[in-house]
């Protein structure tokens, strides 16, 4: 599986409904499987591999590989989380969800590490668009074929 489609349904994965249990909280994914998450993290917004042509009218996030590297044959890449809002305030709340989220990407069986590169105020200003954007660096596994 590639990189992208393992964090994208990562992130879409942290919208679906919580189902409380003992001591935990678990989300129910795709598939029927089972990710433990702490508290309070149900990432509700939408997220995108693209800009939508037609803006949201609320917050929403786009995720893009901008890179990748190889050592010993294990693969890593380097991926682009921006976060929109319709305000600045709101894209750096958004932001600061994303980095705590993208902490326990980890527990997925095929990421081994994830480390944030940077994050900053990346406003579009040319299409008045608030967005911060964050940088992780992934080292996953590739599944065999």
């Amino acid at each position: 599986m590639i990189i992208e489609k393992i964090v994208f349904d990562y992130l879409e994965s942290l919208k679906f409904k919580e189902l409380v249990m003992p001591q935990n909280k678990y989300l129910v994914m795709p598939e029927d499987k089972i990710l433990l998450v702490p508290d309070g993290y149900v990432l509700d917004v939408p997220c995108y591999a693209e800009r939508p042509e037609k803006e949201p009218d609320r917050m929403y996030i786009v995720l893009e590989k901008t890179g990748s590297s190889e050592e010993n044959r294990i693969p890593s890449a380097t991926i682009a989380i921006q976060s929109y809002g319709t305000t600045l305030y709101e894209a750096a709340v958004l932001n600061e969800k994303v980095k705590e989220v993208m902490r326990d990407i980890v527990k997925l069986p095929s990421v081994s590490s994830c480390d944030l590169n940077s994050d900053y105020n990346f406003t579009y200003t040319a299409m008045k668009a608030y967005r911060y954007q964050a940088v992780f660096v992934i080292t996953y596994y590739e599944e065999e074929n």
